[in-house]
């Protein structure tokens, strides 16, 4: 989409003195006139323009299709062309990973494709054509995320352009009560990603344990709704309404957004979802989590932040599915923007 503030044009304006008009001069005494010019300078401002892919070649799919177990260079083309169009498929080992059926899970959802994580001649034509579809806020801030809930897809924009493209697990819409922190009373709750637009507040750069569960490097943007990591990301809305996005994003989610950057929550889930709850309130805190509303208690060493990898190529990305455990106690690695948010959800 092409966005152009025309240039301002250049401006002259002439200043003109009259001739005395005195009785008694004659015309050889008569003074000529000055003209003054000024010009003012044009000024420009465009918006860039929204970039497009170009299409590719790629070959074709061995035996029909690949999935997660695959190998060959083949897969490794496949991951190539998903990392040059900002999906994050891991590593471009040629081995199909679990964060290469992610990128796969993304490319059906907007392709509009049955969800299996499995790549075969339709899903490597749309790659070999991919076009971004129209942003939702195409005239909102420049850098901004997009959470799309009818695709179940987040996009990110940086000046514009999409920097990242990933699947998401958004609220279920299910019915589900916790008895909060320090308190005896239950709540009872919708499981919905509420609509809108917000921004970042809060982030913890380690897992965060809350009343429904724990959280993996949560970045919170509306209460105690967050955009974080979990180990298991549904093709379908599954959470309490928080969204889900793999641990490998996860790793380096706080190092493309900041507090302030503005988040759109748009569009609803087509259908009720019956989604099983994955989240145990009772699990006990992992080693490295900090827990809302008390004091920040750790066993264990800090969980790392790993920097977002280069799409197009993806270089070598370690994830941390759990915080390791150790004998001796450290302090917990935790960024924080504000005071900390409601629990999570």
């Amino acid at each position: 989409m092409i966005i152009a503030v025309g240039a301002i044009g250049a401006t002259a304006f002439a200043l003109t003195s009259q001739p005395d008009s005195h009785p008694s001069a004659d015309k050889s005494d008569t003074t000529s006139s000055t003209t003054t010019s000024t010009t003012i300078p044009p000024t420009t401002t465009t918006i860039p323009v929204f970039a497009q892919p170009a299409p590719v070649d790629l070959p074709p799919v061995p035996a029909g299709e690949v999935s997660e177990g695959s190998t060959g260079p083949e897969v490794a083309a496949y991951q190539a062309r998903l990392a040059s169009l900002h999906f994050d498929p891991g590593t471009q080992s040629g081995t199909f990973t679990s964060d290469t059926t992610y990128a796969i899970h993304t490319l059906q959802k907007m392709m509009g494709a049955p969800v299996s994580g499995r790549l075969g001649e339709p899903e490597r034509l749309a790659l070999m054509n991919f076009q971004y579809p129209a942003p939702l806020k195409p005239d909102a801030e420049p850098n901004r995320t997009e959470i799309d809930i009818t695709k179940q897809v987040m996009t990110l924009y940086i000046d514009r352009q999409v920097r990242l493209i990933t699947t998401i697990s958004t609220g279920s819409g299910k019915n589900y009560c916790y008895t909060p922190f320090y308190k005896t009373v239950r709540v009872c709750e919708n499981a919905n990603t509420p609509e809108g637009r917000f921004a970042y507040t809060y982030f913890v750069n380690a897992w965060h344990r809350s009343p429904l569960g724990q959280l993996y490097k949560p970045f919170y943007f509306n209460g105690g709704i967050a955009v974080h990591g979990y180990p298991d990301v549904p093709v379908r809305p599954a959470s309490h309404g928080c969204t889900r996005i793999p641990m490998r994003v996860a790793d380096y989610w706080s190092t493309l957004v900041t507090k302030g950057d503005a988040v759109y929550v748009i569009g609803k889930a087509a259908t009720t979802v019956s989604a099983p709850n994955v989240i145990n309130p009772k699990q006990s805190a992992l080693s490295g989590t900090r827990t809302i509303g008390g004091v920040p208690s750790v066993a264990g060493q800090p969980t790392t932040t790993t920097g977002a990898p280069t799409l197009g190529p993806v270089e070598s990305t370690s994830t941390t599915i759990a915080p390791p455990s150790s004998s001796s106690s450290s302090s917990s690695s935790t960024t924080s923007t504000t005071e900390p948010p409601p629990p999570p959800l």
